[in-house]
């Protein structure tokens, strides 16, 4: 990649210090993963009713899936038939679990004389949200992102950053609510659109040909400080109610960005890691389905310790089903 602020290239032949595997990048992201399981079991409950400690494990968590776009971006070659790749990879399990869980809002839309047409049917599920299948806006973003960024790639397109970076500015600042810019963007646009995962993606591009040994351990602490802090003032402000925030926020680019910068530096070796990375996708699409399940059962014991002791056990069970699905041979697509 050139300058990240003029174009994006194709990584196709290049040489690169990260396209090997790198364990702490994995721990990174079973780290993420685990982040996203505690934004999910807070929005259930069970840190308690308004918990400071969820609202701010929260704020924390939302640098997950913009890591998981950059890594994505870090390891992803942008040519030859990589749209064609991601969209079996990506959208074959989508659609299996987006029906799986969202099946009753599916049967009561298509049993609804007033909902219309099949395909208005699809996109009210697809694109409004409310309903439990919605949580998996990660794969068809990323899905949109890559192909975006590949097209880009292909075709010699300049100022990629420039122009992606702007779309993401707008989305915060019309999205969060603290700057006061003006009517909010719908989460089909922004958040699993346009405007995030093209950004994050070829911020991970970027890190290709980066030196990490020209990346100084005291200035990359003090950025993923700033940004974390940011990023938690910037929910506080937008809801002092403390019972959720924004996903996008300037905080979240600034500490998913230098996190990675970290992860890439810092050299660990941890095999495990690599086995549940592996089954990251899998472990992300059934997690849900214990998360629903631990609330069923348990939250009327909604406490802040509580909501710490549901992540961990959720996130493990999740990566054990995971893995066992995946040494199902008619099933281990749908948990790549």
């Amino acid at each position: 990649m050139g300058s990240v602020g003029t174009n994006v290239r194709s990584s196709e032949g290049m040489a690169t210090q990260v396209a090997a595997r790198n364990q702490t990048v994995d721990a990174l992201r079973v780290i993420c993963f685990v982040g996203v399981v505690a934004i999910h079991v807070n929005v259930m409950g069970m840190f308690g009713e308004r918990s400071f400690l969820g609202f701010v494990t929260t704020a924390l968590a939302r640098v997950s899936v913009p890591i998981f776009f950059i890594a994505s971006g870090c390891f992803t070659s942008f040519s030859g038939d990589v749209i064609a790749k991601s969209a079996r990879r990506l959208l074959v399990p989508y659609v299996f679990w987006f029906a799986l869980y969202s099946h009753r809002a599916i049967f009561e839309a298509l049993t609804d004389p007033h909902v219309g047409s099949v395909v208005k049917i699809a996109a009210h599920l697809v694109l409004t949200g409310g309903h439990e299948g919605y949580h998996l806006w990660f794969l068809p973003a990323l899905f949109i992102g890559i192909a975006i960024v590949t097209l880009w790639c292909r075709h010699g397109l300049p100022y990629a950053a420039w122009i992606f970076g702007t779309l993401y500015a707008v989305a915060v600042l019309l999205n969060t609510g603290v700057y006061g810019a003006g009517p909010s963007i719908p989460n089909f646009v922004s958040q699993n659109g346009l405007m995030e995962a093209p950004i994050f993606l070829i911020i991970g591009n970027a890190f290709k040909t980066m030196d990490r040994q020209r990346l100084g351990y005291g200035p990359i602490f003090v950025v993923v400080a700033c940004g974390l802090a940011l990023d938690t003032v910037e929910t506080v402000l937008t809801n002092p109610s403390l019972d959720d925030g924004p996903s996008l926020t300037f905080g979240v680019l600034i500490g998913a960005t230098a996190l990675f910068a970290l992860a890439i530096k810092v050299q660990v070796s941890a095999p495990w890691t690599i086995r549940l990375s592996r089954v990251m996708m899998g472990a992300y699409c059934v997690h849900l389905a214990i998360v629903y399940a631990f609330a069923h059962w348990l939250t009327p014991i909604g406490r802040p310790w509580f909501g710490i002791v549901a992540t961990i056990l959720i996130a493990t069970f999740s990566y054990m089903l995971a893995l066992l699905l995946k040494q199902i041979k008619y099933v281990s697509a749908l948990v790549r």
